[in-house]
């Protein structure tokens, strides 16, 4: 946003407080409170050393299961050489999650980030996947560009 570009300007970095309220339909909450600290540096280079963290909760008990997914074509650009036409998965992770916060990290494996090395800039789609065996599975994706 302009707000915080405005805010990096002549910083390398700022901090920020996110809040998130989730109302359920039986009238409890569910609130996830994290600072996320903007960076003007590449993510990219970030992603491929430390992986991809995401801030979680559910409001029970519950499995996630994330991972990034990069076209076949894209994968071809970058000296990969996938299997078949469909996307590559280039990172993942799983977590067990409660109401308290907790992190999903997506890591890279070594040989994949050896490839990425080289981009300038990535697009990828990052799917999550919630849920437990007795509740059914949401599901939720979003295109991402790493640079």
């Amino acid at each position: 946003t302009a707000a915080a570009r405005r805010a990096l300007r002549r910083q390398t970095r700022a901090d920020a407080t996110l809040k998130v309220v989730v109302r359920g339909r039986e009238g409890g909450n569910l609130t996830l409170n994290q600072t996320v600290r903007l960076r003007r540096q590449s993510v990219l280079s970030r992603v491929i050393r430390s992986g991809l963290r995401l801030g979680t909760a559910c409001s029970s008990r519950c499995a996630l299961r994330g991972e990034l997914g990069l076209s076949a074509t894209s994968a071809r650009k970058l000296g990969m050489k996938p299997k078949s036409a469909r996307r590559v998965t280039i990172a993942s992770g799983r977590a067990r999650v409660g109401p308290s916060p907790r992190k999903l990290v997506l890591k890279v494996p070594p040989r994949i980030g050896r490839a990425l090395r080289g981009a300038r800039q990535v697009t990828v789609l990052l799917e999550v996947s919630a849920g437990s065996g007795s509740t059914e599975e949401r599901q939720a994706s979003r295109r991402l560009t790493l640079r």
